[in-house]
């Protein structure tokens, strides 16, 4: 699957006057990286069910580039999709890393 994979919502997102019928989802960039790293560091070693819910929000918001606003508004009947393509963007980005030898950090 090409990167960006673009997920048709059944239930469009409305927020401030917009709606959004579909999301697309592509690879992280380095500030992602940073932020999502900063993120960790105020977390409890054992995060709760709120706290994988908030990194999950964040992560449907940096690879689609929508506000953290949009984000919340989808709906439970696209949830399952929405996150199944996140998990693809990571997958394909985690292979490429690895056949390329990326995987490993910097000496």
């Amino acid at each position: 699957m090409e990167l960006p994979i673009t997920v048709p919502l059944t239930r469009p997102i409305e927020v401030d006057g917009k709606t959004w019928s579909e999301l697309s989802f592509d690879e992280p960039d380095l500030d992602a990286e940073i932020a999502f790293m900063e993120m960790q560091e105020g977390l409890p070693d054992e995060p709760s069910e709120a706290d994988l819910t908030k990194i999950t929000r964040f992560w449907l918001a940096t690879l689609s580039g929508m506000p953290e606003k949009v984000i919340g508004k989808i709906k439970s009947a696209d949830r399952s999709a929405v996150i199944k393509a996140m998990d693809q963007v990571f997958d394909q980005v985690k292979a490429r890393d690895k056949s390329s030898g990326n995987d490993e950090a910097a000496a």
